[in-house]
């Protein structure tokens, strides 16, 4: 009965041990799994913010060009509005 139990003991403690390991390596597979999809996240949030920041640029570009466009005419339609007074 001894040996029975101290068989029974050594089971139950190899278990033990293989069911620790076990747990040791899902929880690094799964830490490694979230530390890649935190580096993916990281790395999406990057882009669009630097896609974001190139499309504001664009845009800010091209507001600056149509007011100075814009202004040009206005100085262009002055310009020649005095030309003609001073003909006449």
């Amino acid at each position: 009965l001894k040996n029975l139990t101290g068989k029974a003991e050594e089971a139950l403690e190899r278990t033990k041990k293989e069911v620790e390991t076990l747990a040791i390596e899902k929880k690094q597979k799964a830490t490694e799994l979230l530390e890649a999809q935190a580096k993916k996240t990281g790395d999406a949030l990057l882009h669009g913010k630097t896609e974001l920041e190139k499309t504001a640029a664009g845009v800010a570009t091209d507001a600056k060009k149509q007011a100075i466009d814009g202004f040009d005419k206005e100085v262009s339609g002055a310009e020649k509005k005095v030309d003609e007074c001073v003909k006449e």
